[in-house]
C-alpha cells in the first residue's frame, strides 16, 4: 500500500510540477513615483508570440470605459515585454519595449491583459487616429481576458485593492 501511495504522489508531482503555462501574463507591476510605471508581460510558453492581438485595458479611477493599448512587438519563449510612461525615468526607459501615456496608474486602476480570439488585425492606433472610437470595435470581439489587476468599474477608494 506505502508503495502504491508513494507511485501515486510521485505521478502527481511530476505533473504538477511540469505542467505548462500556455498563455502570456503580468509578471510584474512597477507603480513608482511620478511617470515611473510600467507593466511587465511574461510568455511562458515554447513559441514567439506576436502581440498585435494583445491589448491592455486600463479602468482609471474605476471609470466603466477604459483606456485601450494595443501591445506591438514580440516576446520570444521564456522572454518579457515591459511597456512604461514614456516620461518614466532612464533606467525604467532602458527596460522597456513600448512606452505609451496611457501607462499611468495609481493603484486604484483595474487593469485587464486581453486577447482578441477573432481572427483579425486590428490597429487601434489608426482607428484612434481617424476619429473613430476603438470601443464600438471591442464591442463586436470575443476578447479572453489573460489576467486582471482590481476589478473593472469599482473604485476601491483610498484602500486600493487587496493583493
Amino acid at each position: 500500500m506505502k508503495k502504491l501511495l508513494l507511485t501515486v504522489f510521485t505521478v502527481a508531482s511530476y505533473v504538477t510540477v511540469n505542467a505548462q503555462c500556455t498563455e502570456l501574463y503580468i509578471s510584474e507591476y512597477v507603480e513608482g513615483w511620478s511617470n515611473n510605471k510600467a507593466l511587465e508581460i511574461y510568455n511562458p510558453t515554447d513559441s514567439i508570440i506576436i502581440l498585435n492581438r494583445y491589448f491592455l485595458r486600463m479602468f482609471t479611477n474605476g471609470a466603466p470605459t477604459p483606456l485601450i493599448h494595443q501591445l506591438i512587438g514580440l516576446i520570444y519563449p521564456g522572454g518579457t515585454f515591459v511597456i512604461a510612461n514614456p516620461n518614466a525615468d532612464l533606467a525604467i526607459l532602458t527596460a522597456s519595449d513600448q512606452t505609451s501615456n496611457k501607462i499611468n496608474f495609481n493603484g486604484d486602476d483595474p487593469i485587464q491583459f486581453v486577447k482578441v480570439l477573432n481572427n483579425i488585425n486590428i490597429d487601434i492606433d489608426s482607428i484612434e487616429g481617424h476619429g473613430g472610437n476603438p470601443h464600438d470595435i471591442f464591442d463586436t470581439l470575443q476578447l479572453d481576458t489573460l489576467d486582471q489587476i482590481g476589478i473593472p468599474g469599482v473604485d476601491p477608494g483610498n484602500q486600493g485593492y487587496s493583493v
